[in-house]
């Protein structure tokens, strides 16, 4: 098993590196470093989007379907590789020249040869591989979250200072929805004169219903239109973002 994923590694290591070397030997070529980007991205763009106006019982979808699919996986594959050498690339320098916060670096390398080492020797199933990421990864994972709870909660209470009409309005539904959703809440509100007479729980389902759903709307419909004019520029040749610090 650990020979067959060393092969399988060394293949995809060679050719990632055969890859670089024939994409560096190209660069000089203007077409090749500024045209068939944008050719390739307009091509497999209107491929993708002319997928969805075909009816699944085509047989051009399944072609397509399947087209996309493999290439999706190939790039993915090859992007996966590329990251990986970044990030020991970038974290080996940092140790090299001992940056700042290089210990971190060295614990990063140390724990991605070993992940790496005993994942290619027993498989993702192996006694080694399971005991790290049942042991390590996950309570560290669940730290992570911990922590971040408690910068949530900073931020929320910062946000809910009444300075101005808005920040007043939004500590006013937040208490609410927080009274609603917790029987303590219900209790406190029986408490309250004249508002007593009305259910929290029912307000607060309400400001659910109504209020957050036509924001949440609101902003996925922006965030949509944005997409779109985004993905219209990059298909044109408009955004060339993705070229890297030459464009």
């Amino acid at each position: 098993m650990l020979l067959f994923n060393g092969f399988l590694l060394l293949f995809f290591v060679l050719s990632f590196i055969l890859l670089i070397g024939i994409g560096k030997g190209l660069k000089s070529i203007i077409f090749i470093r500024k045209q068939l980007p944008v050719f390739l991205c307009f091509l497999m763009g209107s491929i993708m989007i002319f997928q969805f106006f075909i009816p699944q019982e085509n047989k051009w979808y399944e072609q397509i379907d399947s087209f996309s699919t493999t290439w999706v996986q190939i790039i993915i594959s090859f992007s996966m590789l590329v990251g990986l050498y970044n990030l020991v690339i970038m974290n080996f320098n940092k140790f090299s020249r001992k940056s700042e916060g290089w210990q971190y670096s060295l614990i990063l390398l140390i724990g991605f040869f070993t992940t790496v080492y005993y994942g290619l020797k027993g498989g993702i199933q192996g006694t080694e591989f399971s005991f790290i990421f049942q042991y390590i990864y996950t309570p560290m994972q669940s730290t992570m979250f911990s922590i971040l709870a408690f910068f949530v909660a900073s931020a929320a209470f910062r946000a809910f200072r009444a300075k101005s009409k808005e920040a007043t309005l939004l500590l006013t539904a937040a208490v609410i929805v927080m009274l609603g959703r917790v029987s303590l809440g219900s209790v406190i509100w029986s408490y309250i004169p004249i508002l007593n007479k009305v259910d929290v729980s029912q307000i607060a389902i309400w400001v659910n219903t109504v209020f957050t759903t036509a924001g949440q709307r609101a902003i996925l419909l922006g965030a949509s239109l944005g997409y779109i004019a985004a993905s219209f520029k990059i298909l044109l040749g408009i955004e060339r973002s993705y070229f890297g610090s030459e464009e």
